[in-house]
């Protein structure tokens, strides 16, 4: 048994066939990557070794290569930098959840619409896309343009994303943010049969534009935490994890999830075999186990693959909040 070592990048290499039809054994397998080319005899490869009839190839590991500056490394992106001489990374380093902090905390978004003449800049979030129950709830907030031009007050500073706060936080953000009488603000829901009918993400766009629709007067630019909404007629800036990087969309993700969280208290009472005051609609184990035993309520989602096809409960009425 012989061994020869062959330099080759991590990726596997682009295979052809070769075209001796007469003579299996002689057929070629031709790897062609990079410019280098090589042609073994035999009629199998494989991604670590390479059995060609008397020989056996074995790819080298990464110190190997490194040692032998084989030219391969193991970044695609820089597979024909010599290993020994690769160049820094151009690419811009992705942000941190602490770059994130510092956008939200100076209020970065909304300053450089007011530079730009806007007025009445609106953050919109939604509550309840994901569970399987329940309505869908969108926030639209307006923040004072003097806490965007000097910082929040000292009792909303760390308003932050819904998801990152306690029930607590999210009970006494919301007291503070619809009792000052400068926050203007509208909340919006979408029922189940609506939700069924056009499908969830079009519901919650809908429920965005109902919220939006109820303030007065209309924003002139509207932050959203997501993405783009296609169908909104006004003026918009779409930011991922805005809910962490924007306070008006905080605050709006504050509000809608909030009045959903007590939407879902009213109905656990009334339907109280399933939960709905802990799990809030959401497919935990208790809530698939409960809609196992007593089929499904009025208030869940039955376009919803979980809850579709599953039997009407015989105890429950069909009056909605």
């Amino acid at each position: 048994m012989k061994t020869v070592c062959v330099s080759v990048p991590r990726r596997t290499p682009r295979l052809k066939q070769g075209v001796n039809e007469k003579n299996p054994l002689q057929n070629g397998l031709v790897c062609e990557t990079f410019g280098l080319e090589w042609c073994v005899h035999g009629t199998r490869i494989g991604r670590l070794s390479l059995p060609v009839r008397n020989w056996h190839l074995r790819l080298p590991s990464v110190a190997e290569r490194i040692q032998n500056n084989s030219g391969f490394v193991d970044d695609p992106d820089e597979m024909q930098q010599p290993a020994l001489n690769r160049k820094p990374s151009s690419r811009k380093p992705r942000p941190t959840l602490d770059q994130f902090a510092f956008e939200r905390h100076q209020f970065t978004f909304e300053r450089q619409l007011l530079q730009r003449g806007r007025r009445a800049i609106a953050g919109v979030d939604e509550a309840g896309r994901g569970p399987l129950a329940g309505p869908v709830v969108a926030a639209a907030v307006i923040l004072p343009n003097d806490w965007i031009a000097s910082g929040m007050p000292v009792e909303l500073a760390e308003l932050n994303d819904s998801k990152q706060l306690t029930y607590q936080q999210r009970e006494e953000f919301y007291g503070r943010l619809i009792g000052s009488p400068s926050v203007r603000f509208a909340i919006a829901s979408v029922n189940v049969e609506t939700i069924d009918f056009l499908n969830i993400l079009e519901a919650a766009y809908r429920a965005m534009k109902h919220a939006l629709r109820e303030l007065s007067p209309p924003p002139d630019h509207v932050l959203i935490d997501g993405w783009r909404v296609s169908s909104l007629r006004l003026p918009q800036t779409a930011l991922v994890k805005g809910d962490a990087r924007s306070f008006s969309i905080a605050a709006a993700s504050v509000l809608a999830k909030v009045t959903r969280d007590r939407l879902m208290f009213e109905y656990d009472r009334r339907y109280p075999d399933y939960g709905f005051a802990e799990h809030k609609g959401y497919g935990t184990a208790g809530h698939l186990a409960a809609i196992a035993k007593h089929g499904v309520c009025p208030i869940h989602r039955r376009s919803f693959a979980p809850v579709r096809g599953q039997p009407n409960s015989s105890s429950s009425d069909s009056v909605q909040i």
